[in-house]
């Protein structure tokens, strides 16, 4: 699953944009797929300025209900749309959509399929998670990381040009979660905070404050194979990152 190649494409937006997405599986395998999608002040209010420009595309127009509706069928077979939210906050935008699934093995994932509306940014059915689920114990399933694909910026890029990224990067975080409605009885994954297994935790503040900044990031381009993608991820604070192949979730 190309996981920081989702946050990749959060480059195209300016003034803190972070993106959460939840899945909640119940004990019977049922459950929901929650993304959320935070624009700070600056780019909603680029984005009302395009709005009011006669003749201009709208900015929020993949986000609409009818829009939402048919990313349904990129979550997988039978994932069924329940509504968007739309929240003005501190000057900037909030906008969650909810799905719901009867059968988890049904999904196939990535992290920001919400964004996923421009064909280069389509992530392939390979490139996903995808579950198996028996007797209440969730099993994830994730592709091989590829460094590749994991590496942030242009890896011609000096440290220099890096550190002029970072302001306009500044507030960025993505986040990929699932949640055990129940609790946790007993899972392998690397990183567990309560009731929830985390995918992915991108924090920008966090990640500029390692040495070097930003250009932290780059180590990971020379990472091959998950034990040493797992250890350069470990090095680096405000990234986490889940590496193992196969991750069990048992539901109390």
């Amino acid at each position: 699953m190309a996981l920081l190649g989702a946050v990749m494409a959060l480059t195209m937006f300016s003034g803190c944009l972070q993106v959460d997405s939840l899945i909640t599986v119940k004990k019977d395998g049922s459950g929901t797929i929650q993304e959320t999608i935070s624009f700070g002040a600056q780019a909603y209010g680029m984005m009302k300025m395009s709005q009011a420009q006669e003749g201009a595309e709208d900015p929020l127009a993949d986000f609409d209900e009818e829009s939402l509706k048919e990313q349904a069928s990129k979550y997988g077979e039978g994932i069924e749309f329940v509504g968007v939210e739309k929240v003005e906050k501190d000057g900037g935008l909030v906008i969650t959509a909810t799905y719901k699934f009867d059968d988890i093995t049904k999904v196939s994932y990535s992290p920001g399929t919400m964004m996923d509306t421009e064909e280069e940014l389509a992530v392939e059915e390979e490139d996903k998670a995808s579950f198996g689920f028996d007797d209440g114990v969730l099993t994830v399933t994730l592709p091989e990381p590829d460094s590749a694909d994991l590496g942030f910026g242009d890896e011609e890029a000096s440290d220099e040009e890096m550190a002029m990224m970072a302001p306009m990067l500044a507030g960025m975080k993505m986040t990929a979660r699932i949640e055990a409605e129940g609790g946790i009885a007993e899972t392998n994954a690397t990183y567990q905070d309560g009731d929830e297994v985390v995918l992915l935790s991108f924090i920008m503040d966090e990640i500029l404050t390692n040495e070097g900044g930003i250009s932290a990031l780059k180590k990971i381009e020379g990472a091959e194979g998950r034990e040493a993608i797992a250890k350069t991820v470990s090095e680096i604070k405000g990234l986490k990152m889940e590496t193992k192949e196969k991750v069990t979730i048992e539901i109390k």
